[in-house]
């Protein structure tokens, strides 16, 4: 990794840790995100190895408010639904990250590392194929803009009202989420969540304050996803406007 890059990740993760907040570091749209096949496998584990034994030796003295993350939504290409042989190379990947980054010790060997399922997928046959390796400082990561129709659709009269019916789906999922992990004592973060800007302010905040109510009472911490779009076609999502420093939402 580029010395220079490095330090740059270690500038932003300190703009976080010196204001008590959480920072968490993955390897995020990197091509190894999209290489969850029999092809690239060897090539991945070989890469993901390397990558996260220097993240891990240039952060290991750092607190336990550093988090890592071994790698952002593994899936094939732009297949999002995958099979249960590629669910398992995403178990792989993701125990071959997790014991690079043990293997470097000092506070590594206690740090939080986030594990995805296919896709940081909340599907069912996702998260009972996930592996969740046998060690007490693992979290599964969960990426859920759901329910899809209203979250992350924007096509052209794609729904843009929060009803009845959606905050059903989110309390299924989750009670899914529940059975499967926490109560199995396994941690779980919705590391990104959120809803598409259609002209629908009061619609969001409902559905905002709806999920993070839901995510709190089964103690799953959750991230709104701000991509900092605030308009225009494709997922607007900005809270804060980072230039102004001020917040639009």
């Amino acid at each position: 990794i580029d010395p220079e890059y490095m330090k740059r990740v270690e500038t932003v993760v300190n703009y976080a840790l010196v204001n008590d907040m959480y920072a968490i570091i993955n390897i995020h749209h990197n091509q190894l995100q999209s290489k969850v096949n029999e092809t690239s496998k060897d090539q991945v584990l070989a890469e993901l190895d390397r990558v996260w034994t220097q993240i891990a030796n240039y952060f290991k003295d750092y607190g336990e408010k550093l988090v890592f993350e071994t790698i952002n939504e593994p899936r094939n290409g732009e297949d999002w639904t995958g099979n249960t042989s590629l669910y398992e190379i995403v178990n792989e990947y993701n125990a071959i990250a997790l014991s690079a980054i043990r293997s470097t010790g000092a506070n590594n060997e206690n740090r939080l590392v986030m594990l995805p399922t296919y896709a940081a997928s909340a599907d069912y046959s996702k998260i009972i194929s996930m592996a969740v390796p046998a060690d007490e400082h693992v979290a599964v990561s969960i990426h859920a803009y759901a329910p899809y129709n209203f979250a992350l659709n924007s096509a052209p009269g794609s729904q843009s009202t929060f009803e009845d019916k959606d905050k059903e789906y989110i309390d299924k999922l989750f009670k899914s989420l529940n059975r499967t992990f926490i109560e199995k004592k396994i941690p779980v973060v919705i590391g990104e969540f959120a809803a598409t800007n259609k002209d629908n302010l009061e619609e969001r905040v409902e559905y905002a304050y709806y999920y993070a109510q839901a995510a709190g009472h089964y103690d799953m911490p959750c991230c709104w996803w701000d991509n900092g779009s605030f308009s225009g076609s494709g997922d607007t999502m900005g809270l804060i406007d980072r230039r102004t420093l001020t917040f639009i939402y």
